[in-house]
């Protein structure tokens, strides 16, 4: 890591040169100290694999194996309830969730601008963020030199940036629980940023009752599962199942732990492993379809030795089935459920 913790904001320069911050209550970093913005573009940017995503969704209609309906669900439109998007749309929608620093949406909206040749026709993000102090530090985060491209580029009806909007957000001091950002790009799609400032374990169930169906990726980025296991949950994995489109939908997330992977298997995805950062051994792509195609370098299948440790007690994910239960409450359930297992399978030797 280099550069020290700035003193008033508890600011911290990563490898990169980007900014991250430091929790003051868990004491862990935002993002990987090899890189805030190398972090994003590694665990989140490449392996969503927006340049093929439309083919994905394509392939997808004349695949039985990739589009197989869940039940209930409407063959034309894939919604089990809510609404959603026209299949043969070219919006691209995504969902991130602690949305922190913004990183990894500012990095696809970048990634975005400086690929024109993508052919989406609307970029659509939905953020869930429950910290309110933290728009106070979006508008430095956009100012860096590695997001100059973005904040040059966006430009909302009145001509303001997306910076000098998230200025005057900070300035009102505490945020509306949910807020909408409408920006044209010079050259590109428009970009809608909805934000919402809210408990992603309330927020998260409310959209998938909405938009059942309706997003082509999820990204999960809240503190790790050792720190935080009430946001790694079966129920909270079940809701992001619900949400991504049956098409093409995956879920990205930098963590790569046991429980994590096995509750992502019990909510009905498809799992793999991508490329690591920094020290990280590498992160978990999460596909609501059945398959995905591996890519050298940067989305492989788990190790042997990866699947093998999900049928042990470390496989084991968390549950939390009220959706308010305490990270001691989540935690002393699947302790629990541990001892079980280990009971069962000395019976059965």
């Amino acid at each position: 890591m280099s550069g020290q913790p700035d003193k008033d904001l508890n600011t911290v320069q990563t490898a990169d040169g980007s900014l991250t911050l430091r929790d003051r209550k868990t004491n862990e970093l935002y993002h990987n100290s090899g890189g805030a913005l190398l972090e994003a573009v590694e665990n989140y940017v490449k392996p969503a694999r927006l340049e093929g995503l439309l083919q994905r969704r394509g392939r997808a209609k004349t695949s039985d194996s990739s589009c197989t309906p869940t039940v209930g669900e409407d063959l034309e439109t894939g919604t089990t309830g809510g609404t959603m998007r026209a299949r043969d749309d070219s919006t691209l929608r995504f969902l991130d969730v602690c949305f922190g620093l913004g990183y990894n949406t500012f990095a696809v909206w970048q990634h975005v601008l400086n690929a024109p040749y993508l052919p989406f026709d609307k970029i659509e993000a939905t953020a869930i963020e429950l910290d309110v102090e933290l728009f106070k530090l979006w508008p430095t985060i956009l100012r860096q030199e590695c997001f100059r491209t973005l904040n040059d580029a966006l430009r909302d009806q009145s001509g303001k940036s997306i910076s000098e909007n998230l200025e005057a957000l900070a300035r009102i001091g505490v945020p509306p629980k949910a807020v909408q950002f409408n920006y044209q790009a010079r050259e590109g799609p428009p970009f809608v940023l909805n934000m919402k400032f809210a408990d992603l374990r309330e927020a998260v169930p409310m959209l998938a009752m909405e938009e059942p169906s309706s997003y082509d990726l999820i990204f999960h980025d809240p503190f790790s599962p050792r720190m935080m296991q009430q946001f790694w949950t079966v129920e909270l994995f079940k809701d992001y199942f619900n949400l991504l489109r049956p098409d093409c939908g995956a879920l990205l997330t930098y963590s790569a732990a046991s429980a994590v992977r096995g509750g992502l298997i019990e909510a009905g995805f498809s799992i793999f492993r991508t490329k690591g950062v920094g020290v990280k051994n590498g992160g978990t792509l999460a596909c609501r379809t059945g398959s995905t195609e591996l890519v050298d370098g940067l989305i492989f299948n788990m190790f042997d030795e990866e699947v093998e440790r999900l049928k042990t007690v470390s496989g084991i994910p968390y549950r939390d089935p009220s959706r308010l239960d305490s990270t001691k409450e989540v935690l002393k359930r699947r302790e629990q459920e541990q001892k079980m297992f280990k009971a069962n399978q000395s019976q059965s030797v």
